[in-house]
């Protein structure tokens, strides 16, 4: 066996058991429920389910504890249940390429990498490509587009005591902006525009309200304090 080859094998052999369950002195259990080490597309329970790319945000459902996954290239949004099972009757898209509302089947996204979940209002905000969409999980359909023009949004977080969705962008005028998710937004308010933004998420302490972000160019992790 030649070298590259022994490299190889032992790569995918260590990826195998970090794959599995294992149990850490800290009481805590780390297992893989869905997924496996190919891309492709499949529903199914645990490895028989197949993703493209899961580099795109994820979220939980409070209420049941499902998790909605961002498979950006194969154009859906997949729910994971706490058993691992990926199924087309709770996922949503159609699998095609496009900027289509609807119902959770028949809806089309671009490129879906941003979620977040107003829990309260029973909305899934999706950042896919220059728009953001709007899934109703009461209707369980995309009932809103709303464009960002140039700005090509990437992770997004919501501050559901303000009713205030921000979103990051890797490209466009504006890196960081806010939207007031009361009404079907119109306009957006920028808040940074000096350099491509990625990651994205919210925190109180202190009786303040934090917005945190982080820059893949400036390999830096900024704090904005956003209390009213």
């Amino acid at each position: 066996m030649s070298p590259s080859s022994l490299l190889y094998f032992f790569v995918v052999l260590l990826l195998l058991l970090l794959a599995s369950t294992h149990t850490y002195a800290l009481n805590f259990t780390i297992r893989g429920i869905a997924g496996q080490l190919y891309r492709g597309h499949a529903f199914g329970q645990g490895v028989d389910a197949l993703f493209n790319s899961t580099s795109g945000q994820m979220v939980v459902d409070n209420r049941n504890g499902d998790i909605f996954v961002a498979d950006t290239f194969n154009y859906y949004i997949k729910m994971v249940n706490t058993d691992g099972v990926v199924s087309a009757n709770t996922s949503i898209g159609s699998g095609l390429p496009g900027s289509v509302d609807g119902a959770a089947s028949s809806a089309q996204f671009l490129a879906p990498t941003g979620l977040t979940l107003d829990n309260g209002r029973n909305i899934l905000y999706i950042g896919d490509a220059t728009t953001i969409r709007l899934y109703s999980l009461t209707t369980s359909s995309v009932y809103h587009t709303y464009s960002t023009g140039s700005q090509y949004v990437f992770h997004l977080a919501i501050d559901c005591s303000t009713s205030t969705l921000y979103a990051t962008t890797t490209s466009g005028t504006c890196n960081l902006f806010s939207l007031d998710v009361t009404t079907l937004p119109t306009s957006y308010n920028c808040i940074y525009n000096a350099g491509q933004l990625s990651g994205i998420t919210t925190g109180r302490y202190s009786n303040k309200t934090i917005l945190y972000v982080s820059s893949p160019v400036y390999h830096s992790i900024y704090m904005i304090d956003i209390t009213n």
